[in-house]
């Protein structure tokens, strides 16, 4: 269909339209004013209409948007200036609500005599095209945001490898110089204890002063070695340990955990127990110890009170005791604790748990 209204009747107008009718592809045709003077079939396709007249006579800003139509209307403007065949991609939108990406290609329309009336176009849709390179963009921008990722979780992987190492080597030395602290000390404490010469007051002045070092040490390893779970392991075997190491250790814990509490822990290891070693559980024997100092401060009511810790031993046995100044234990209740019922002494919380185990281990 052809507009002959603004140019005339033209014959390069009508043998236009005869050409674009059997070409299978939407081929169109404007004035200088971008005024759409004739187009085949195919261009319903392309712009949803239903006639050729709803097409032909209206100009780009009719059928358009003003931005689209400013984008196509700018390049036809080119093409008539330079007099080339250009090409840009187009995206406009359908009657339909639809937008539709086109390669719009271009000539100049010429007069019988060469003169430039207008531009004709052909327009072949590329939405499918765009749509996988979008696609295609956002899946590289996803790719892109893993390897980012990937090489953050790898840095941040390393830096954790590395902090651990570190971690590891500080725990090793921190163990070294508890465990390098711990012999002279032992050795200072019973030089202290035997060494009658140095005035009394002295004496407990080095012995306070070697046992802070000790609890310092004791904790240092405490708090940078494998903790014991609550529950015993089944897969736990008996092993030699040296039990004053034990012992003092888990004086420090109580130091600690009862900080707030106006009760003193002290031990009295005699010289030959110092070296000793036990063939035990480990877990089992430091939970039992642990429970049986625990009742030890419940006996005080968080008055004020004295917890010791005594270790003596020979060639065959090892005998450890835990003494208190507490409130002690009604003769009833001792009944019970010697025929294997389990007792709280009246706390609230209790379970008769400890005792318990202490029997067991």
């Amino acid at each position: 269909m052809v507009n002959h209204k603004a140019i005339g009747n033209l014959k390069i107008l009508e043998d236009l339209a005869k050409i674009a009718s059997i070409i299978p592809a939407p081929i169109y045709w404007e004035d200088v004013d971008s005024v759409i003077l004739g187009a085949n079939e195919y261009v319903l396709e392309a712009t949803g209409l239903k006639a050729l007249n709803d097409y032909v006579g209206k100009t780009l800003y009719e059928l358009y948007p003003k931005e689209m139509a400013d984008h196509i209307k700018q390049h036809n403007e080119e093409v008539m200036r330079t007099g080339k065949v250009l090409s840009q991609e187009e995206t406009i939108t359908d009657t339909t609500g639809q937008i539709k990406h086109y390669a719009a290609v271009k000539a100049p329309l010429r007069d019988d005599t060469g003169t430039i009336i207008g531009v004709v176009g052909t327009s072949i849709e590329i939405t499918a095209q765009k749509e996988i390179e979008r696609v295609k963009r956002e899946q590289e921008v996803e790719r892109l945001r893993l390897e980012k990722e990937a090489e953050h979780l790898k840095m941040e992987s390393e830096v954790h490898k590395k902090l651990t190492q570190e971690q590891e080597k500080f725990i090793k030395l921190a163990n070294q110089v508890a465990h390098d602290i711990r012999s002279p000390l032992a050795s200072l404490l019973m030089i202290v204890k035997s060494c009658t010469e140095i005035p009394e007051t002295d004496r407990i002045a080095l012995r306070e002063a070697a046992i802070s070092i000790g609890d310092i040490a004791n904790h240092l390893l405490n708090q940078y070695q494998k903790k014991d779970t609550d529950s015993p392991s089944e897969t736990e075997v008996r092993q030699p340990i040296l039990i004053s190491a034990v012992l003092l250790q888990l004086l420090t814990d109580k130091k600690y955990q009862y900080q707030n509490l106006p009760i003193k822990f002290d031990h009295n290891f005699i010289q030959s127990a110092y070296f000793a070693f036990i063939n035990i559980e480990p877990s089992a024997f430091k939970r039992m110890i642990s429970n049986l100092i625990n009742n030890a401060v419940d006996s005080f009511d968080g008055n004020k009170g004295k917890v010791e810790l005594k270790l003596e031993a020979t060639n065959e046995w090892v005998n450890v005791s835990i003494n208190d100044n507490g409130k002690g234990m009604a003769a009833e209740l001792m009944n019970k604790i010697l025929s294997n019922v389990a007792v709280t002494a009246g706390k609230k919380t209790g379970y008769g748990i400890g005792l318990t185990q202490v029997r067991e281990a």
